[in-house]
C-alpha cells in the first residue's frame, strides 16, 4: 500500500505542475491534462480511503464524484494539444453528461438501482476509460498526417512526448482493468509499482513538452488532406500554378528555407492555403512535407556526391539542403533513400574509387 500512497501523492503533484503550467506553453491543453490527473488522483485517494480507518470513509463518495469526468478530461486535453486555438463548445458538455447523471445516484439514488446496478456502473467507468483513451490516441495519429500537410519539418512538433504520456496512461488503465483478475498477494505489490513508475515517467515527459505547432502555423486550423470532389481550380489555372511552383522549387530553391511552411508557400504563390494544399495532394500526389523534402533530399544527394563538397560534414549538408536538425535530416533521408546520409556518402566514395 505504501507504493500506492506514493503514487497518489505523485499524481496530485503532477496535476499541480500541469495546472500551474510551469512550462509556459500549451496552457489550455495542460490545464485539461492537469484536471485528468487530478480526477485520477481522487480515484486513487478513494481506494486508499476504503482501506483506512472508518474516520476517512466519508472520502469515498466525495472522491467518486469525478469518476465519469476523468476520461473526457483526458480526451479534451489531447484535443487541445492537437488543434490550434481549439475552443470548448456548448455541445462538448455532452461528454460530461454521464458524470452529471452519476451524481444523484452517488448521493442517495443508489438504493433505487437494481441489484446489478453497482456492477454496471463499474463496467461503465472502465468502458468509458478505454473508449476515450482510444479516441485520444487516434487524435495523435491524425495530428501527424495533418501536420505534414502544412510543415516541411515536423521536428519538435510531432507530440512524441504526449504520445508517451498517453501510452503511459494506457498502461495505468490496463493495470486498473487487470487488477481484479489477479491474485491479491502476488499482484498487488507489482501493480502499485507499475502505477508509481508510470506516474514518474509521465511527469518526466510532461516537463519535456515544447510548442506543439511549427512557427507560422498558429493563426488558423490545420487543413486536412483534401477530400475527393470538384477541383478547387480550373485545369488551366492549376497548370499555371503548378509551373510557378516548380520554378520556385527548382530555380529559386525555396526548399532551402528551414522554416518553410504551407502558409509561406501560399503567400509566395499568391493563392489561398487550401488551394495550394489541393494542388499538392490532388495534382502532384504528395503532401507538403513529402513534396518539400523530396527536393531537399535530391539537393543533399548532389552535395554528398559532389567532389567539391566532400569537406562538408553531414550536418552541414543537411542544413544547406534546408533541414533544421540532424535528426530530421537523417530520418527523411533514410525514409526516401533507404540509408543514412553517412552510408550514402560512403557508398558513393567506394563506387568512385572503383571507377564507377
Amino acid at each position: 500500500m505504501l507504493f500506492f500512497q506514493l503514487s497518489c501523492g505523485s499524481i496530485f503533484l503532477l496535476s499541480f505542475l500541469l495546472l500551474s503550467n510551469v512550462k509556459g506553453v500549451n496552457t489550455g491543453a495542460n490545464r485539461w491534462m492537469g484536471i485528468f490527473y487530478l480526477f485520477a488522483g481522487f480515484a486513487m485517494l478513494g481506494a486508499i480511503a476504503e482501506h483506512s480507518s472508518p474516520g476517512y470513509q466519508w472520502l469515498i463518495p466525495a472522491t467518486e464524484t469525478t469518476r465519469f469526468a476523468m476520461a473526457p478530461a483526458l480526451y479534451f486535453s489531447v484535443k487541445h494539444y492537437t488543434s490550434i486555438r481549439y475552443r470548448f463548445r456548448f455541445t462538448d458538455l455532452l461528454h460530461f453528461l454521464p458524470a452529471l447523471l452519476f451524481l444523484p445516484i452517488l448521493f442517495g439514488g443508489s438504493r433505487y438501482l437494481p441489484a446489478c446496478g453497482g456492477m454496471l456502473i463499474g463496467m461503465g467507468i472502465k468502458l468509458q476509460l478505454v473508449v476515450y483513451w482510444v479516441l485520444s490516441y487516434r487524435l495523435l495519429r491524425q495530428h501527424r498526417s495533418r501536420l505534414e500537410n502544412v510543415a516541411s519539418s515536423t521536428s519538435g512538433a510531432t507530440l512524441g512526448w504526449l504520445k508517451n504520456l498517453v501510452i503511459l496512461t494506457g498502461i495505468m488503465i490496463v493495470n486498473f482493468l487487470l487488477s481484479p483478475f489477479m491474485r491479491p498477494h502476488t499482484w498487488e505489490g507489482t501493480s502499485y509499482i507499475i502505477y508509481l513508475a508510470a506516474i514518474y515517467l509521465s511527469c518526466y515527459h510532461a516537463l519535456r513538452q515544447g510548442p506543439v505547432f511549427p512557427p507560422g502555423e498558429k493563426e488558423g486550423p490545420l487543413p486536412a488532406q483534401p477530400s475527393a470532389g470538384a477541383p478547387r481550380l480550373p485545369e488551366d489555372e492549376a497548370a499555371v500554378l503548378k509551373k510557378r511552383l516548380a520554378t520556385l522549387m527548382q530555380e529559386e530553391k525555396l526548399y532551402t528555407e528551414p522554416e518553410l511552411s504551407l502558409s509561406g508557400l501560399a503567400d509566395r504563390l499568391d493563392v489561398s492555403l487550401h488551394e495550394v494544399s489541393w494542388l499538392l495532394n490532388k495534382e502532384i500526389g504528395k503532401n507538403f512535407y513529402q513534396y518539400v523534402n523530396h527536393f531537399r533530399i535530391e539537393e543533399a544527394k548532389e552535395l554528398l556526391h559532389s567532389p567539391n563538397h566532400q569537406h562538408l560534414s553531414i550536418l552541414a549538408v543537411g542544413f544547406t539542403a534546408g533541414f533544421n536538425s540532424k535528426t530530421a535530416f537523417n530520418s527523411a533521408f533514410r525514409k526516401i533513400v533507404g540509408m543514412t546520409p553517412a552510408e550514402f556518402r560512403n557508398l558513393v566514395v567506394r563506387l568512385d574509387a572503383g571507377g564507377q
